[in-house]
């Protein structure tokens, strides 16, 4: 896993026991926007989490696209447009 700085600054590879915890937004802050997109980055950054943890998985024909489950069916509507492929 990678997380990357929000604030231009190296993360340390372990936090300071006198500091406060680092804040890295999963996949942006998903609450307020749609998970792994830049508009969830951006307001991550906005509330001042530290760093962003995007999840990528890779496809059978080898692209790595922005999404945290192995399946497209919790975040799309695949079962309805493609019946049967939903689990692929």
């Amino acid at each position: 896993m990678t997380a990357t700085s929000l604030r231009n600054r190296p993360l340390p590879q372990q936090a300071p026991a006198a500091r406060q915890p680092l804040v890295i937004a999963h996949r942006g802050f998903s609450h307020v926007a749609p998970e792994n997109t830049a508009h969830a980055v951006h307001r991550a950054a906005a509330a001042c989490a530290d760093a962003v943890e995007i999840d990528v998985q890779r496809t059978r024909d080898g692209h790595l696209v922005a999404i945290h489950d192995r399946t497209f069916r919790r975040t799309t509507d695949i079962a309805t447009r493609w019946p049967g492929r939903a689990d692929d």
